[in-house]
Parts: C-alpha cells; structure tokens; sequence
C-alpha cells in the first residue's frame, strides 16, 4: 500500500521559495507500525519511520485484530480513508490491490494551470463583498447560554426538496445565510463551505488517496422582498458555477 500511494510516501519540508513547506516524495520508506497483542505482551513490536504516520495493529482475539492510521489531515481527506480500508482489506485477503489511479502531482499541476480562470470567477462573484461575521452574543447575567431545541419535520423537508426540485445542501445553506443575515445585520450575506473535491475533470481523482477537498465560498444578496423560491434557485445555480471553478 505504501509503494501503491504517493500520499503514504509523502514527508514536508522547509521550503526553498515563499511557501511555508514542500511536500517531498520519498522513493520508499515507513512510518511508524505499533503491533500489540491483547494476550501475549511479548508479541509487542514496535518500529520507527520517517514518514508522518502511525500505523497500530493489535491483536483482540484468534480471529479478531483491530487497525488504527494516525496521519496528518494535511495529507488525506476522508474519502481516502475508505480507500485505503478496501486496499487494506483486498491485501490481507491476498488480493491485488491495483496500482495508483492518480499522482498527487499532477492534480497540483492541473489545479496550478486552472489558477488565473478560477480567479477571475472569484473575483467577479465576490466584487464588493464585505466581511460577513457572526457577533459574539451578550452573555447572561449568570454566566449561563441559554439553547432551544426546535423540533424539524425531516420528511416534510425531503418532500419540499423533491417538488421544487432542491438539494438538502441546498435549503440548509439558504436557512444558515438566512440566519447570517439576521446576527451580522447585513442583507449581503457570505460564508464559507467546505466541498470533496472529487468532481475535478481529472480522470482517477475518484479512487486516488491525498488530500483533495477544498474550501468554496456561498455568497447570497438577500432582502425582505426578495422570494425564497428566488433565493433558493440562485443558489442552487450559483453552486453549480462554484464547482466549476475550484479555487486552491
């Protein structure tokens, strides 16, 4: 799995330009495997690695054992956490586990050459945009914060969604800049979400293990007239767009 996946042989690096680190590809190498069973400590074995990971096995049972990856959140997202379960899975079961379906350095290289047409997008729906913050709320006079829980029809949402034709995603952004507006007094509403990734135009993208989600922007121009049919609509629309131009 380590030889399959760039990502499990990726170590950082002080930078030699103006970024603040390098991500550097070894040819081969470990991070650190911990093997400890529950039944007999003196099977224990632990080995170091200079790669930034953690890799725990321990023994349960004669038919059970249970596995653990520590790795840095700057490395995998996860969607790649399930890849590499089914990759763990086909090689303890001696089954081909294929080779890698794509280099993290050439999603790089294409997000590096999309750069100045996703600026453009952004910087064409953002224009005139002001900051959009959530004020910090007066305390009680006893120290306490005071929660209402509201109950929510979860069926009768679902049936909205499917006769205007909306997204769960979508209603929920609505209600949340809905909120934004009220709290941050302000009828120009922006906010950030955080999306997969895994939509990019790049073939393997969908089966490749690294880091690939990416933070989008949801900015909405709201009003006491304006319909919510109208706002959802543009919404949806505007998250379409979005997609299409991923900003790194």
């Amino acid at each position: 799995m380590v030889e399959k996946h760039s990502t499990l042989r990726t170590i950082f690096a002080d930078s030699a330009s103006d970024a603040l680190h390098d991500q550097v590809v070894v040819a081969n190498g470990s991070g650190r495997i911990t093997v400890t069973d529950l039944h007999d400590p003196s099977r224990d074995e632990d080995t170091g690695g200079i790669l930034p990971w953690h890799f725990t096995i321990t023994r349960v049972s004669e038919t059970e054992i249970l596995c653990e990856l520590a790795i840095n959140h700057a490395l995998i997202d996860g969607a790649s956490i399930r890849l590499l379960a089914i990759d763990l899975s086909h090689a303890v079961n001696d089954r081909d586990i294929g080779r890698e379906t794509l280099s993290y350095s050439d999603y790089v290289a294409h997000v590096n050459s999309t750069v100045s047409k996703q600026s453009e997008y952004w910087k064409t729906y953002l224009h005139d945009a002001t900051s959009c913050v959530f004020p910090k709320l007066n305390s009680s006079a006893t120290e306490e914060l005071h929660s209402e829980i509201r109950q929510i029809d979860s069926d009768r949402v679902r049936k909205f969604c499917e006769i205007y034709g909306f997204t769960l995603f979508n209603v929920f952004q609505v209600a949340w800049a809905l909120i934004l507006r009220y709290y941050a007094n302000t009828d120009d509403v922006c906010f950030g979400y955080l999306v997969s990734g895994r939509d990019t135009p790049i073939q393997g993208i969908e089966n490749a293990v690294g880091l690939f989600i990416n933070t989008l922007i949801c900015r909405l121009q709201l009003g006491n007239s304006v319909p919510i049919l109208w706002i959802l609509e543009r919404n949806e629309s505007n998250f379409i767009r979005s997609l299409e131009h991923p900003q790194k």
